[in-house]
């Protein structure tokens, strides 16, 4: 999924930056051919063992200059030139989510998706509902725009699980930051632009985007996010895998060999995964 998203944002934007986090904790694993062919950083975090979405604060401790960002989730991909649209917000603000007006009734979604409310209230009882929530697989940020003694009160970076008061914020990142940015903004200590730049993969819009406007780069909507969705391989049998084989083969284009690489590694792509799924079976089954 990660060369897939790289990919879909070179056939958009060949000359952006782009950096690569890599997570390490499972084993270590090669990404020379990524760094080599869409011209990807990787950038050392000095934490071997992230887990939990970890990168997307121990991003935020790096000495680096003040500089825009657009943090991703992997299984994401874009399905246009969209950034150019959010340019003026990006550059107005802090941060830029893509958010939702939600009706918070259905407690055990917002649990379930963000945190317990009475709980987050009985803990901080000036948070107010702001009327929003919204995913951080996809977020523009501008880095040292949160100073690190407020990072620190749900996050410890030299201390792995790293996560702090995990029963109130479950989803990690997710539920900080949701509470976290309206918060700050809320104190006027953050400047917080919400727009709306993602569409998720289970929703009926995906079923009505044409692979053509994606083709030919017309779109101005915003990119898809896999979020919580059923993993297959290969992708071209998950939700619009039109779309990620689009992608893909256009990753496979550039790599030497390609034509020749993307059936073999699909096939033991497929062989493992199939094999996963047995293995998983066999756990259950005991």
């Amino acid at each position: 999924m990660a060369k897939i998203c790289v990919a879909s944002i070179r056939y958009y934007y060949p000359g952006v930056r782009i950096e690569l986090v890599k997570d390490e904790g499972n084993g270590k694993f090669r990404s020379k051919e990524l760094e080599t062919n869409f011209n990807v950083s990787v950038v050392d975090l000095k934490v071997k063992n992230l887990g939990m979405c970890g990168a997307k604060f121990h991003y935020l401790y790096l000495p680096q200059r003040r500089k825009k960002v657009l943090l991703l989730d992997p299984d994401i991909v874009f399905i246009g030139p969209f950034v150019d649209r959010l340019l003026p917000a990006v550059a107005a603000n802090d941060y830029v989510v893509s958010c939702n007006e939600n009706d918070i009734s259905d407690t055990g979604w917002v649990t379930r998706t963000y945190f317990d409310m009475e709980m987050l209230r009985a803990t901080y009882p000036a948070y107010k509902y702001p009327g929003y929530f919204f995913n951080c697989g996809q977020l523009f940020l501008t880095t040292g725009s949160i100073e690190e003694k407020y990072l620190d009160e749900f996050f410890n970076p030299h201390e792995y699980p790293y996560w702090k008061n995990r029963d109130l914020f479950h989803l990690y990142d997710q539920s900080i930051y949701n509470y976290l940015l309206p918060t700050l903004e809320a104190e006027k200590k953050l400047k917080l632009g919400k727009e709306k730049f993602m569409i998720w993969a289970g929703d009926e819009a995906v079923s009505k985007i044409k692979l053509a406007d994606i083709e030919q780069r017309i779109l101005q909507s915003g990119l898809i996010h896999w979020a919580g969705c059923l993993r297959f391989t290969p992708a071209s049998k998950m939700i619009r895998g039109d779309i990620l084989q689009f992608f893909e083969s256009f990753y496979y284009s550039r790599v030497k060999r390609g034509r020749f690489k993307q059936p073999f590694r699909t096939f033991i792509l497929t062989i493992e995964y199939h094999l996963k799924q047995v293995y998983y079976k066999l756990k259950r089954a005991r």
